[in-house]
């Protein structure tokens, strides 16, 4: 319902370009990311632990892994673009790529980072730029503190 009603709000707005979209099933999460080197947005549903596009027919899905993960969404490279990443049990940092139309995840950008987040599978703010650099800082939950990670050019 809600995504009916923000799909609706978009569609009336006079500068964007009305486009037919079809989720199928009623999906819990929506997002605009980055998957390739293109810097287009492409739409993906995020349903439990399975990410899908699923205004396409057939396309690609991919299961999120780990026991506790959280994704986000950041521009880990200041290109302008989001990408989808997921920090897995709390240790290891991927990004989502969009490989000869399948799914697949980065190899680690981060790992051993030893954060303690909730079971499950949830969305999080964990990746945001704290010190204005226009680079994404790394905050983990650990217990009842965080752990920070500033980012810079080649990574955290």
């Amino acid at each position: 319902m809600i995504v009916s009603l923000f799909l609706a709000a978009c569609l009336q707005a006079p500068s964007i370009q009305k486009l037919p979209v079809d989720l199928g099933a009623q999906v819990q999460h929506l997002a605009v990311a980055g998957l390739d080197s293109s810097k287009k947005g492409y739409l993906v549903a995020i349903e439990g632990r399975t990410i899908s596009m699923s205004q396409v027919k057939d396309g690609p899905q991919i299961e999120i892994p780990g026991e506790a993960t959280l994704w986000t969404l950041a521009d880990l490279d200041d290109n302008g673009t989001d990408e989808f990443v997921i920090l897995v049990d709390g240790n290891t940092l991927h990004k989502l790529e969009l490989v000869e139309n399948a799914f697949v995840f980065s190899a680690p950008l981060a790992s051993k980072l030893g954060g303690m987040p909730p079971r499950g599978c949830n969305p999080a703010d964990f990746l945001y730029d704290l010190n204005g650099d226009r680079l994404p800082d790394l905050s983990l939950p650990v217990g009842d503190s965080i752990r920070l990670w500033m980012g810079g050019p080649d990574g955290f």
